[in-house]
């Protein structure tokens, strides 16, 4: 016999607690850095 549980972030079973966009458990995305870089777009058709 299987039993399948889902366990949230936080490691509880049956938890619906996850992680925000930031990789937080439980957070509410207010630790995400703004994290641009330039880059250069470059023509590469032949």
């Amino acid at each position: 016999m299987r039993f399948l549980f889902n366990v949230g972030c936080d490691g509880k079973i049956e938890s619906s607690v996850t992680p925000d966009i930031c990789g937080v458990c439980n957070g509410d995305n207010s630790t995400l850095q703004d994290d641009r870089r330039d880059f250069k777009v470059f023509n590469l058709t032949t």
